[in-house]
């Protein structure tokens, strides 16, 4: 297993490819990445509501 693999970035074709064919399909949402997908489905299966909120407000505030 390659460590770096998981902080690859993916370039901006790869994530646009992605977004087009959610459209196509009929899923409500979509992850991009490998990564992403994993630490989104933790995070919503396994940390409470309240808890993600929390740390999506710290995420978004200003750091000015």
């Amino acid at each position: 297993m390659n460590p770096g693999a998981a902080r690859r970035k993916r370039h901006p074709a790869q994530v646009v490819d992605t977004a087009f064919r959610a459209l196509r399909g009929s899923a409500p949402s979509v992850v991009d990445g490998r990564a992403n997908r994993l630490t989104a489905a933790v995070s919503t299966r396994l940390l409470g509501r309240r808890f993600r909120l929390r740390v999506a407000e710290r995420m978004m505030r200003d750091k000015a």
